[in-house]
């Protein structure tokens, strides 16, 4: 019997539910071009053209992954905190991401032009509607043919890149 197809979300989950991703948001994290190596949420290599973001593990290890597994993993992170408060009746991330790119709110097309990264600002996240504070990564998106700047948390910049590309849409980062 062929082995099903497991959605990304579905292996992040697996993993952290078995330990095998950390179950805690680093207190920093680096940005830069990928090395080749392999990221934890998917197994994929994090090649020199893609973006990576790592973190020290007090294993003594370094947690490697994509933007949108990072966005996923994020997302399985406050899944995994809602359900522990017993508040399921609210929205996920997912849900409130979905809905913004289904209704316009959040673009399905990649910027045009530069994106930027740097410390937060206290701007609004225009996907989960929290501020950005200065000691998180802020993601701009410049839409000018829009006269639109979208502002993101660096989880979900990578949620929304993820449901970019499970929609079969050019990758944006």
């Amino acid at each position: 019997m062929p082995d099903e197809k497991i959605s990304l979300s579905d292996q992040i989950r697996d993993k952290l539910d078995a330990g095998a991703l950390p179950s805690v948001l680093p207190e920093m994290m680096w940005t830069g071009y990928g090395q080749g190596n392999p990221c934890d949420g998917c197994g994929q290599p994090i090649h020199p053209a893609q973006i990576e973001h790592h973190s020290p593990l007090d294993s003594g290890g370094v947690f490697r992954v994509h933007i949108a597994c990072f966005g996923l993993w994020v997302a399985e992170l406050r899944r995994s905190r809602k359900a522990d408060r017993h508040t399921r009746n609210s929205p996920t991330l997912r849900d409130v991401i979905r809905r913004k790119l289904d209704d316009g709110t959040l673009p399905l097309e990649r910027p045009e032009h530069k994106i930027y990264a740097g410390y937060g600002r206290g701007a609004t996240c225009d996907a989960c509607g929290d501020p950005i504070l200065p000691a998180q990564v802020e993601y701009e998106l410049n839409y000018p043919d829009q006269d639109r700047t979208l502002r993101l948390h660096l989880g979900c910049a990578g949620l929304w890149e993820a449901m970019r590309l499970r929609r079969g849409l050019d990758p944006a980062f």
